[in-house]
């Protein structure tokens, strides 16, 4: 899937057209767990959570 050097990543032919794929399947899954929540009344939403380390 990954062509790994010391200095940088980069997807092979492979990770190329599984990337598409993964994104899908992945949203798939959210669009499910949103429909499940929705049935049970439950709140709905996505929370991102930050910090800042002070010195």
């Amino acid at each position: 899937m990954f062509d790994r050097t010391t200095h940088r990543v980069a997807l092979t032919p492979a990770g190329a057209v599984f990337v598409p794929a993964a994104r899908e399947t992945l949203r798939a899954a959210e669009l499910a767990r949103e429909a499940v929540d929705a049935v049970r009344g439950q709140l709905r939403g996505r929370v991102t959570a930050g910090m800042m380390q002070g010195g």
